[in-house]
């Protein structure tokens, strides 16, 4: 499984930095322009995971046949001895 780091993009790490920035600055208006940011980041990062996962499960589940045959042929040979 990959690490979690991997799915967390530097755009969103910067703006995370921004944010605090702002905040500790007293920029209200600088803080909600870098949430924007973020929240957008987060959402286009949450998309292309989604994407993955889905192409990760049409992989598996094109499995599901021959793991089936795999299965009975063990479960034959098991009643067989």
């Amino acid at each position: 499984m990959q690490s979690g780091r991997r799915y967390f993009r530097p755009a969103m790490r910067d703006a995370a930095k921004a944010i605090t920035a702002a905040i500790a600055a007293n920029d209200s208006g600088g803080a909600q322009d870098k949430f924007a940011e973020l929240n957008h980041e987060a959402g286009q990062r949450f998309l292309q995971v989604d994407k993955d996962l889905k192409a990760l499960t049409d992989e598996l589940r094109q499995l599901d046949g021959p793991l089936q045959g795999v299965v009975s042929a063990i479960r034959q040979a098991k009643s067989d001895a």
